[in-house]
Formats: structure tokens, sequence, C-alpha cells
């Protein structure tokens, strides 16, 4: 089967890379095994989706894949009969739709409402559309309805098994029922299958899941209601802790030891048996044994630990005591070659540890702990933040216009959040283990509230380097506009591109007032050494005072861009912005205005057909156009009311359709609406494509602004 991997780096998550991967997992199912994988190197245009023959290799890159008819022409375009029937048509509109509805209540009664249209032999050939309607609607009672959340899941897994996404969203109820042991378990059952999935946000997931598993007294608490079913998963669902594996296990346990002399099979047979025994004989048992696993590397081995083995290896407990070895094939066929081959022993037993080590260590890990060594107040809501990284840093990237991306654990549920930031450091300095990092901090920001608490010795997670943008796109010359703590972008952007530029380059850095602006030196130091370099400093708001305008080679303008100002630089020239969205939209209007091309203007924190055509994002589509799409009848005589104009959603079908409802009407199901922030509970997967919290957090620009 091919594979279409999606690409979850920082600035394809900000123009909705986490919704579109759960898009393309729909749309793609049976045909292609979806995959997500970090920056794929074209940030600017994306979000970005990569067809290839075999997982990891490289192909064809797909550009721009923010509608619902770009998922679809991707898919046709490589796999050929590609096609959705009327139900898989109008489901998959249905979900597009109420995975970018903000109103809950119109998301719940939708689910309902499709739900309630499918019949049974429909249910009987797509049982994986009722899954993922099944696996949205538990997403929607996370918090006020957990037990029914679970029982959705329950269902959604028996309808559509070896799912990673249903596993974790079973993990985030699990986590809320304050059952950790059970929620590792299914996170490390996602990780095991692995297709669609953000493999390092759910390693991050589960070493926090291992400490609370830790801190817990006792096994799991069991809601009324649900015992059978918890035991019923952990036996059914979960990889190598089912109590039908662990019998096949076992029989071929056995059946291998009749061919050894009698007193080791009857003694290695009676050891299965026994702790077959311990697996089925209490919830309790199980649970423990699913977060202890992982962790006991000095105990005897646990029941999960020793089915696995081969039989030959119960000869050696010292070996086993000293390091956790759970297959070694080729040592346990001959064990005298291996007492007296040491160094082959320790060779093997070093590539055959268990995953828990390797959480922050693997090689493949994007995310390391960095130390905060210093922090400075730059001015009132401005830190400049030097960090030191605890391991070694990675020295193998080559861009020199490029991001990190930070992770931490905020609020009272230690919810993971992710957020880009341009370095003020050099790319030799990251290397050397040193990372420099200017922090605007919002008043609502989570991370960046989050970073001006940290205190000298606090550790974050730091990612491995990200391309922003391709350098030679810019060598012969360019237009740069900054806005805000967007100005450690642009000062990255000039010192790469102004080395080999062949022509001018023009920098215009906008901020409110004079107080606001940063970083001077560093620029004037640059517009000493490369005279093609011109830079203009507009303030929205105040003066910048005679001492300012007589120093130096910076120019200064007061008050908002504006077209004068920007028809002064040549117009051969390709425009690139950073900012909040407001500036970079009208500086790409007037642009266009004054004749640019929209191929020559480049943003760097959102996709520029979006930000000049907002309401077309996603071809307009809304809950009320997916609904047109459940019946082969003409169109309604009479057309829908536009959603633009209805701001709480009051969306009705026409008399003429075969279903109509009104959303917010009294029939709707009594479902409670779910607490703020349901989407993000137990922690932020950016693979799990959730919208932010509505005046939560930093706008997508205000997140990316200072960064990409």
């Amino acid at each position: 089967m091919p594979y279409i991997t999606m690409c979850q780096g920082p600035k394809c998550t900000a123009n909705g890379a986490g919704l579109i991967i759960r898009d393309m997992e729909d749309l793609a199912f049976g045909c292609a095994t979806v995959e997500a994988s970090g920056c794929m190197g074209q940030c600017s245009k994306g979000p970005n989706g990569m067809y290839s023959e075999k997982s990891g290799a490289k192909g064809k890159i797909t550009n721009k894949l923010n509608k619902y008819s770009k998922l679809t022409d991707m898919i046709g375009e490589f796999i050929q009969g590609f096609a959705l029937d009327d139900m898989q048509a109008r489901v998959h509109r249905v979900k597009f739709a109420i995975r970018r509805e903000e109103n809950a209540e119109v998301r719940t009664s939708a689910i309902e409402e499709t739900l309630g249209s499918i019949d049974d032999s429909q249910r009987a050939l797509h049982p994986e559309l009722v899954a993922q309607l099944l696996c949205l609607r538990a997403r929607e009672n996370l918090k006020a309805d957990a037990v029914g959340a679970y029982k959705d899941l329950r269902e959604a897994l028996t309808l559509h098994p070896d799912w990673p996404w249903a596993f974790v969203t079973l993990a985030q109820v699990l986590d809320n029922l304050h059952m950790p042991r059970g929620a590792l378990a299914c996170m490390q059952k996602a990780i095991e299958i692995g297709t669609g999935v953000d493999k390092n946000s759910l390693q991050r997931g589960i070493v926090r899941l291992e400490r609370k598993a830790a801190d817990a007294k006792g096994p799991d608490p069991v809601p009324a209601g649900i015992e059978m079913d918890i035991a019923a998963i952990k036996d059914k669902s979960l990889g190598g802790g089912g109590a039908s594996d662990k019998k096949d296990k076992k029989e071929k346990s056995d059946k291998e030891a009749k061919s050894k002399p009698a007193g080791k099979a009857a003694s290695k047979a009676k050891t299965g048996k026994g702790k077959a025994k311990v697996v089925k004989e209490t919830n309790k048992v199980a649970e423990e044994t699913a977060a202890e696993a992982p962790k006991e590397e000095a105990k005897p081995e646990p029941p999960l630990e020793e089915v696995k083995e081969e039989p030959k290896e119960v000869k050696e407990p010292k070996e086993e005591k000293k390091e956790v070895a759970v297959k070694e094939p080729k040592e346990a066929k001959e064990p005298k070659e291996e007492k007296k081959d040491k160094d082959k022993e320790k060779k093997h037993k070093k590539s055959s540890g268990h995953k828990k080590k390797k959480v922050k260590k693997d090689k493949g890990e994007e995310y390391q702990d960095w130390q905060l060594r210093e922090r400075e107040e730059l001015n009132h809501d401005c830190l400049r933040m030097r960090f030191a990284c605890k391991g070694k840093a990675p020295s193998k990237f080559e861009s020199t216009i490029w991001h990190i991306d930070l992770a931490a654990n905020v609020g009272d549920d230690g919810e993971e959040i992710q957020r880009s930031y341009t370095p003020l450091s050099s790319a030799e300095d990251y290397k050397k283990g040193i990372l420099e990092l200017i922090i605007k901090v919002y008043p609502k920001g989570r991370m960046s509230s989050h970073l001006g608490r940290m205190k000298n010795g606090d550790s974050i997670l730091v990612s491995r380097p990200v391309p922003t943008v391709d350098p030679e796109d810019y060598k012969e010359g360019g237009i740069m506009v900054a806005g805000g703590s967007a100005v450690v972008v642009a000062l990255q952007v000039v010192n790469a591109i102004l080395p080999s530029c062949t022509d001018s380059f023009h920098l215009y850095l906008c901020n409110r007032t004079y107080a606001d602006v940063l970083l001077m030196d560093y620029f004037e130091a640059l517009l000493e050494a490369y005279p093609n370099f011109k830079m203009t400093n507009c303030l929205s708001q105040g003066k910048a005072g005679d001492s300012a305008r007589g120093q130096g080679l910076v120019g200064w303008f007061e008050g908002r861009v504006s077209g004068d100002l920007l028809k002064q630089a040549p117009e051969s020239l390709k425009v690139l912005m950073s900012g909040p969205d407001t500036l970079c939209k009208m500086v790409a209007e007037t642009f266009i205005e004054l004749g640019r091309q929209e191929d020559d203007i480049c943003c760097l924190d959102t996709d520029i057909e979006d930000l000049l055509n907002p309401e077309a994002k996603h071809e307009g589509f809304t809950l009320q156009t997916a609904r047109s799409a459940r019946t082969l009848d003409p169109p309604p005589p009479e057309p829908l009311e536009p959603v633009e104009e209805v701001p709480r959603a009051r969306i009705k079908a026409a008399k003429s359709q075969v279903i109509s409802i009104d959303l917010l009407s009294s029939t709707a199901p009594p479902r409670p609406p779910p607490q703020p922030g349901f989407f993000s509970y137990f922690f932020t997967l950016q693979s799990c494509g959730c919208k932010p919290e509505v005046g939560g957090d930093e706008t997508a620009a205000d997140q990316v602004k200072q960064t990409t």
C-alpha cells in the first residue's frame, strides 16, 4: 500500500495541518497509509503532503492542501480508481466541516444527526465511517460525559480495530477518569500501530503518563458501569497485553518445549501456566502490569515480558535481572556461545533495552531538554533568554534561515502546547549547545506566559532546527516587512541574504512606539557593512525623537506603513512578510495594488492565498453546505442562508431536502456542551488538529510572528 506523508512542521500546523492529517487519513482509508512527519522544508507553501511508494521514501510534494477538493485531487492524482460513494462523500464533508466549526452545540448536533441518518446496511458497508463519527462525539464529551465517551470509543474500536487515533482519544478519556495506567497502555498501543500520529508527541505523552502512574497509589480506580469494559479492552485491544495473545504465545512456547528434555520442558511449561493465571486473575494486576513493565527493570519480569521470551532464556535469571532483554533469539539458540562471547551479549543488550530509556535520547527524537541560564528584560513586555543544551545538540543542519519549536506542559491539567520561535543566536551557537531567544510576553499567551515565569535552572523541550525559507530565492534582492517581535526573523533573514545579494534589499520594521524598537545595534552594523541594505523604522504611535533620527543610516517613518512608502522600493524585487495577520494582509493588498503578482509575495506566518481570501480558506465549507451533499435531490429552490450573516450559526436546510433540521432547535439531542479546552485535555498533539482556544492565547500570527 502506498504512503501519504503529511507535514506537521510548526508553520504547516499553524495553517491547519493538524486538522488536515485527520481529513487525509479518513479520505485515504483503504487505499493509502497516512503518516505524520516533521517539516518538509516548504513551509511557505504549506500545508504540505507527500506521496511515496514506501514509508520514509522521498516522493512528490503537493502544496497548499488547505481545501477539501485539494485533498481529494491529491489522492486521485496518485491512486488510480479512487472514488467516493454517496455515503462516503457525505460523511467526509460533514466531518471536514465539524472539525472547523467553533460552536460546540452545532458540532454535537451535526454528529448526532449524521449518525442517526446511517442505516444498518450503510453501517455494515462502511463501519470505519461510523467509528470516526463516534470518535468525534467522544471528543466532544471528553469532560462532560467521560463514561459515555469511553463507551463510544469501545464501539469505535470494535468497528475499526487498530485505529491509532481512537487509542489516543481513549487515552485522554482514561486520563480524565484518573486511570493513568490504562491511558498509558492505550498510548503505547497507538505508537505500536504508528500510522497517522506524531510519535514524538505521543512519546512525550507517555513520559508524562509514566510519571502520573508512578505517583498514583494503588491500581487505577474503575468508575461504576465500565469495570468489565476496562478489562475487555485490555484483553482485546492492547497489543502484548491481551489474554488471547498470551495464550497463543504460551501454546507456541509449550510446543517448542516438547522437543527439549522432559525436565526443562516441564519446568518452563509450569512457568508459563503460572504467569497466564496471574494475568487473568484481576483487573488490578493487568493495570499495574501495563504501567510497571517499562519501569521495573531490576525486578523479575512481569507477565507481559516473560511471555515474550523464548523458552531457553529462563535458564539465565541472573542476566535478566541486570538488564531486561526481551528477545534474544540468536543467543538463546547457543547458550554456550552466549556465555563466552560477552562482547556480543553486551552489544545485543544495548540494542534491545526498553523504549522508556529512549524517550529523549533516541536519535530520531526531535526534542531535547534545554536549561535556562540567563534572562534579561529588554522592555516592558520583551525578554531575552539564553538556554544551554543538557545533552549534545544536533550539529547536522545547513539552513541559515531557521526556527525551533518549544514544547511545555502548562496549566492545571498539564496540557502540552507547542510554539515556534526564531532564535537570535546563530546556527553555529546552536551546534555548540547555545540558544538565545527574544520572547514577547502576552498576558493571555500560554507559552509566552510560561516562558515569562521560568527561572534560571528551569528546563524546556526544544526541537531540532526547522528550515523557514530558502535564502537563494532572494539572492537577487528583496523587500521585507516585519512587525513587532518578528524583528528577530528579519535580523536572521537579512544576515543570511545580504552576503550573496546582488541587488538591493529593503527592510521595513513596524512598531507602535520608539520604546518597542529592538536590536538596532545589530542592524546598524549591517547597514555599515552592506551599502545595498536599506532600512526604515515605521512607528504607528509617537515619534522617534531627534537623537534617534540623527544616528546611523536608519530611516524613520511616522505613521502606519502605506503604499506611498512601499512604492519607493524597486518593482522588480520579491516581497517577504512576517508579523500580525492584519499587517501582512494590508501589506500584501498594497503591493498587489502596486502591480506585484501574488506569486512574488511570501508570508512566513500563513499562506498568502488564505491571507487575502480568508472567507475561501476552506472553500466556504460549513455544516450547512456539507449537509446538502447527503441527498442527490436537485438544489433547493431557495438559496441557503449564508453562514457569515448568521454569527450564531442558526442553520436551516431547505424544505425540499430529505432531511431538514434546525441545529439550535429544542429537538436536538440534549447532550451537555463540553467545557472550554476539551479538545486539548491531557496534552495537545499537533497532529490532532485542534483549533486554538478563542481568546485564550495568541492568534496564529502572534504564535509564529516572532518566529517563522
